[in-house]
Parts: C-alpha cells; sequence; structure tokens
C-alpha cells in the first residue's frame, strides 16, 4: 500500500509542475524571447520529470509513446504537454509552428486512445488543433478526428481528394 500512495504522490507531482509550466506559458508575455521560453521549458521538463523537450519534438510515434511510458506519462499529462506545445508554437519567433502543433496533435489523439476516460477538454482541443492545422472547418479538414459512435474512440478519417 505505501508503494501505491508514493506512486500517486510522485504523479500528483508531475502533474503539478505540468500545470504549474502551463499557466507560466500562458499568463506570460506572448513578445517574451521565445528562445528564453524555450530554454525554461526545456530544463523544468528535464529537471522535474526527467523528460526532454527534443525528445518529444522529435521521436515519433511508437518510439515517443515508449519513452513517455518510461517515464510515467500519463493521458492527462500528455494532454498537458501538449498544451505547452500550443502555447510554445504561438510565442513570437517560432519557426516551426506546425512541428509543434502536430507533435500536440499527435499526443493528443494518443492520450484519447490509452485513457480510460473522456476528456471534453481534450475533445475541444482536438477540435481547435484541426482548425489551426488545416485553416478548415473541423468538418472539412484533411486528417478530421472524429469520436466513433460504437466504442467511442477518437478516429482519423483523411479527407477524400
Amino acid at each position: 500500500m505505501p508503494v501505491r500512495d508514493l506512486l500517486k504522490a510522485e504523479l500528483d507531482r508531475m502533474g503539478a509542475v505540468l500545470k504549474t509550466l502551463l499557466s507560466q506559458l500562458i499568463g506570460g508575455n506572448d513578445g517574451a524571447d521565445l528562445e528564453q521560453t524555450q530554454q525554461e521549458v526545456a530544463y523544468t521538463l528535464k529537471q522535474q520529470l526527467d523528460v526532454e523537450l527534443d525528445q518529444i519534438l522529435n521521436l515519433q510515434n511508437e518510439a515517443l509513446w515508449s519513452y513517455l511510458a518510461a517515464h510515467k506519462i500519463e493521458a492527462q499529462m500528455m494532454e498537458q504537454l501538449a498544451e505547452i506545445l500550443m502555447e510554445l508554437s504561438k510565442k513570437t519567433g517560432c519557426q516551426q509552428p506546425m512541428q509543434y502543433l502536430t507533435k500536440s496533435k499527435d499526443l493528443l489523439t494518443h492520450a484519447e486512445q490509452i485513457s480510460k476516460s473522456t476528456s471534453f477538454h481534450r475533445i475541444n482541443l482536438l477540435d481547435q488543433l484541426n482548425r489551426q492545422t488545416t485553416g478548415d472547418s473541423p468538418n472539412n479538414a484533411e486528417g478530421k478526428i472524429t469520436r466513433s459512435q460504437t466504442t467511442g474512440e477518437a478516429q482519423i478519417t483523411p479527407k477524400a481528394k
């Protein structure tokens, strides 16, 4: 039982770190130096969660999911990481905002697949990302994300060309 309590406390601490980091990004100055902001985010993730921002951005699907699982990053934390990447993409001087937005979409889609519960916040973020990455309405977007009526799972449906 004490091991379970320690694990829960560690997961709660990790979630609190991500929440604090996100609130700092949202409340921060959009004109702030992007490089400095990225360094601060990367430093906090590395020091507090032992997770590297570059790894999150550069690893592809299965390797990324294994990396995050090894660092005990759960669905709710993936959701927070996706929001952090979305906020970084909005910063002035961001050279590759689509990389951040696409990775956010990947994180949210995977979080939706592994989560045991439905998150309306996650669904809203996916809808918002669909609009941002396609410049189109979510119903006509390429890579449209929908929810299965029978299973409730998120599904990506490519637009017919």
